[in-house]
């Protein structure tokens, strides 16, 4: 998938804080997926975890599995992903972008900024959550509509689907010179 049709979309797009939610989601997803080789279910995992009181919750990717750092970077923990074999979390260190129009923590950041009053009716504080009242977590399927509408709008070819991400993200990371150990690191594969 050519990551550059993305970029060429969000630089013709306004700041951040002038984007739509709707756009922002987007961008917010888009560049998570590639930058950290994520499918849908990664973002949205179907799991359940058990709360303090036993009762058993929906594993949402939280707010609180997101640790904006001083130096610019972020840490984003998943939980419940399909190579979290340990079912201890997987953490990925994601680094600014120079081209702030591109910037995956700059873009999250100013997506959970933008959204966090709507958010404030979730008690699991979902990073993505829905458009409308009641504002609740997107699920899997959610997100794969959001990355197709993002294929859609980058003008790209329908043969493209949300499950291209994952390799893609690490193709491009390949290509610009990422060690294979930080790219199998990344995308948490064994080989």
């Amino acid at each position: 998938m050519p990551v550059g049709s993305f970029g060429n979309l969000f630089q013709k797009w306004t700041s951040n804080d002038d984007l739509s939610i709707k756009q922002i989601r987007m961008k917010s997803i888009t560049l998570l997926s590639l930058v950290c080789a994520l499918r849908p279910s990664d973002i949205a995992p179907h799991s359940i975890q058990l709360s303090d009181s036993g009762t058993k919750i929906p594993n949402n990717f939280s707010v609180n599995d997101i640790i904006f750092q001083s130096d610019g970077s972020m840490k984003v923990t998943f939980f419940g992903i399909k190579n979290d074999s340990s079912r201890t979390g997987f953490t990925i260190l994601v680094q600014p972008c120079s081209i702030v129009k591109l910037c995956p923590v700059k873009t999250l950041y100013d997506y959970i900024r933008i959204t966090n009053y709507n958010r404030s009716f979730i008690p699991s504080q979902p990073v993505f959550i829905s458009l409308y009242k009641p504002f609740k977590a997107l699920n899997s399927s959610g997100i794969s509509i959001v990355t197709r509408e993002a294929i859609e709008a980058a003008c790209l070819p329908s043969s493209f689907t949300p499950k291209d991400f994952r390799p893609t993200g690490a193709t491009v990371a390949a290509e610009a010179g990422f060690p294979s150990e930080l790219n199998f690191a990344v995308g948490r594969w064994k080989t």
